[in-house]
């Protein structure tokens, strides 16, 4: 099984859940808010704990790689995740940027 790499070292910056997965006013962002909330009842005000879910999870699922570029090496993770009786699969990518060999956050959405 492949993880990613140093997951248990991965960094979730809280604004890109907060402010872009979460956020139902953002341009491009608010189609994931809109799914969250439908389908776990999850919001804004939960940013942390989804941040914190995904910080646990993605050191226990296999990874893929996706692609490798001048930026760096890119990861998908695909994530189970239940809430209020409710299960989704949220897809995870994260970039290990060229140089570093800690892999960040990127974005997520629910599947399906």
């Amino acid at each position: 099984m492949t993880y990613l790499p140093n997951c248990e070292q991965a960094i979730v910056d809280i604004r890109k859940i907060d402010s872009y997965c979460l956020n139902s006013a953002h341009p491009r962002g608010r189609h994931k808010a809109r799914v969250f909330r439908e389908t776990l009842g999850v919001d804004r005000a939960d940013a942390q704990w989804l941040r914190e879910l995904l910080l646990e999870l993605v050191q226990e699922r296999e990874a893929t790689r996706l692609a490798a570029d001048a930026f760096g090496t890119r990861w998908r993770v695909d994530l189970p995740i239940a809430r209020h009786g409710k299960s989704v699969v949220v897809r995870t990518v994260w970039i290990v940027k060229a140089g570093e060999d800690v892999p960040r956050f990127v974005t997520c959405w629910v599947l399906g």
